[in-house]
C-alpha cells in the first residue's frame, strides 16, 4: 500500500474527538496512556487510522443500552456525520 493509498484511512484528530464525543485533553490523555494509537505525520498534523479507531469502539462496546434497539456497528459510526446519510 502506498502513501497516497494510505490517506483516506487516516482521521484527524478533531474528526476522532467528534465520533467518541471526548475533549483534546481527554485524546491526547488516552493517546499517552495507549488506549489508541496515532500517526504523527508532522509537528502539527497527528491522525488515527481507521482501523485503529474502529477497534477501539468494538473494544470498549459496553454491549445493549437499556431503551436502544441494538448497537451500532464501528463503521457506521464513523461513516455517520451530522447532516448526511
Amino acid at each position: 500500500m502506498s502513501f497516497s493509498d494510505m490517506i483516506p484511512q487516516l482521521l484527524p484528530l478533531k474528526e476522532v474527538r467528534r465520533i467518541l464525543g471526548i475533549s483534546h485533553v481527554t485524546m491526547w490523555k488516552w493517546a499517552k496512556q495507549g488506549k489508541i494509537s496515532v500517526v504523527k505525520l508532522s509537528a502539527r498534523k497527528v491522525c488515527v487510522r481507521r482501523e485503529e479507531l474502529e477497534r477501539f469502539i468494538h473494544d470498549n462496546e459496553i454491549g445493549q443500552i437499556p431503551g436502544v434497539a441494538g448497537k451500532m456497528p464501528a463503521q457506521e459510526i464513523i461513516r455517520s456525520k451530522p447532516g448526511t446519510r
